[in-house]
């Protein structure tokens, strides 16, 4: 995996979805390593979020890809 952050976000901004899902890695020198997820409207200001301890680099490939 890369040394730099990991951000990628996808988004639907045709009306009337306006959504966006977001993936992102926290930077860290050693494993675990924390995966944030979040996905709602465009907008809101709570979205929905899912994080995620990974142990192993292999692991972590796998749910970003």
């Amino acid at each position: 995996m890369p040394s730099e952050p990991i951000y990628l976000r996808w988004e639907n901004t045709a009306p009337p979805h306006c959504k966006f899902y977001e993936l992102e890695v926290e930077l860290s020198l050693f494993f675990p390593k924390k995966i944030i997820r979040r996905w709602g409207r465009i907008g809101t200001i709570h979205p929905q979020s899912l994080q995620l301890l990974v142990d192993d680099p292999d692991e972590l490939e796998r749910q970003v890809n």
